[in-house]
């Protein structure tokens, strides 16, 4: 067990030479992640489904990353990696419309 505590606390504070403060990140995802939902409120007049709210999210993470470390190519690839996720989800299915769209597809065959 001692190990593992030893190579956590490694870990973390290699993370804290690359990233930055933790509890500053946090600051930062939170104040970006409430914006997202607050836009995404205003404009469709519901809340986002778990699936966009968790994908966005890990975006946001590794976009707060970059606030200290811009040059870090992983990062950029994570983004690359969860954005074509949420494509391919959302974006690739037919079927899919954004709340507003329905809504205004719904009010037009009225």
């Amino acid at each position: 067990m001692m190990g593992l505590m030893t190579n956590t606390k490694e870990l973390i504070s290699e993370r804290r030479k690359t990233y930055g403060d933790f509890s500053m990140g946090v600051d930062l995802e939170a104040c970006i992640m409430r914006s997202m939902e607050n836009a995404y409120r205003v404009q469709t007049g519901s809340c986002m489904n778990d699936t966009a709210r968790v994908g966005i999210s890990k975006i946001v993470m590794k976009m707060s990353r970059l606030a200290t470390s811009p040059f870090h190519k992983d990062t950029w690839d994570d983004i690359a990696g969860y954005a074509q996720l949420m494509s391919d989800h959302f974006c690739d299915k037919e079927s899919y419309k954004y709340p507003r769209e329905k809504k205004a597809k719904n009010d037009k065959s009225k």
